[in-house]
């Protein structure tokens, strides 16, 4: 797997995308299997428009963009102001990469935890609206006890959370899944 990170700290969202982009074209030889994009609230008024530039060019086979106080990308660390920031993957075999989403309306994500059971590492992002997360995560790690399982709750201590799947449509939690 081959992956690269880029960051923008630009205030305005439009050239802060086009940053981003630019940098991740100039590492890459075909289009991510999986790009996930991180914006700090400043951005979150623009998150649709951001989507939808970074599909457009990118053309990303998965794609998930979260919001969060804090980013960390390219060696640098963002704790105040506008900041956008992308991690992006290539695989040898698409196969090797999942991405599921859980709406905020979801009966039961729990349900759906046996999906993971063949990942060697499940990646969580989860808004506050996602019901018994902890749960969740148990059912995960009983289905493998030697399973890596990491990620973040996103926080809406400064505006809410934002977690939009490649159509726009706002999720609850999304699950990366990484075999080998």
């Amino acid at each position: 797997m081959r992956c690269a990170a880029a960051l923008s700290t630009h205030p305005i969202p439009s050239h802060a995308t086009g940053d981003v982009i630019a940098d991740l074209l100039q590492k890459a030889d075909r289009t991510p299997d999986l790009l996930v994009v991180f914006i700090t609230p400043a951005f979150a008024g623009a998150a649709e428009d951001i989507r939808a530039a970074m599909q457009l060019v990118l053309k990303p086979a998965q794609f998930v963009l979260a919001s969060s106080p804090c980013i960390i990308a390219a060696g640098s660390e963002v704790t105040r102001g506008p900041a956008l920031a992308s991690w992006a993957c290539w695989t040898d075999d698409r196969e090797e990469v999942g991405l599921t989403h859980f709406p905020a309306d979801s009966p039961s994500a729990l349900t759906g935890a046996e999906a993971f059971a063949s990942a060697d590492l499940v990646v969580l992002l989860a808004s506050p609206s996602f019901a018994n997360l902890a749960g969740f995560i148990e059912q995960i790690g009983c289905l493998s006890p030697q399973k890596l399982i990491c990620g973040g709750l996103l926080s809406e201590a400064v505006g809410p959370a934002v977690l939009l799947d490649s159509s726009g449509a706002r999720q609850a939690l999304t699950a990366m899944t990484f075999t080998n």
